[in-house]
């Protein structure tokens, strides 16, 4: 709270003294100031070291992401080389069981043909047996005349 100005003394005295307030307190944001700007070096030495450091782990990590990329194509390459060797698998095993069709096929047909050939001896056996006996027939009737 102010005090109210009696005199011209009072006037100074009381301006004197805020100045005086004043002095200190620009003072005391000097030494504050000084001392922020005594630790800026500071700061920005450790703001180098740590951009240095993240350079450098940056660097030791080159290698590092370069293995892991290495290892990733790798990894899509086998898998790519698996679907196929899976591709061919069962392209393999539908050619066997296509082949294996084709046998059972074959095999019913040697069957059939077999059947069919003991058919025609058998028909053939008979006709001439007809034949024989026919003409058998005919040379009997033949000589009894």
């Amino acid at each position: 709270m102010k005090k109210t100005i009696t005199s011209v003394s009072d006037l100074v005295e009381q301006i004197q003294k805020e100045l005086s307030d004043r002095s200190v307190m620009l003072d005391e944001r000097e030494d504050e100031v000084k001392t922020r700007e005594d630790a800026i070096p500071a700061q920005r030495a450790s703001l180098e070291l740590d951009i240095a450091s993240f350079e450098k782990e940056k660097a030791d990590f080159e290698p590092l992401r370069s293995e892991v990329d290495g290892k990733f194509n790798k990894i899509r390459a086998d898998e790519k080389l698996s679907k196929d060797i899976i591709a061919q698998a069962l392209e393999a095993k539908q050619i066997e069981k296509n082949l294996r069709d084709i046998r059972e096929e074959r095999m019913l047909t040697d069957i059939q043909l077999e059947e069919m050939t003991k058919r025609e001896v058998a028909l053939s056996k008979r006709e001439q047996e007809s034949e024989d006996a026919f003409k058998k027939d005919l040379v009997d009737k033949l000589f009894k005349r």
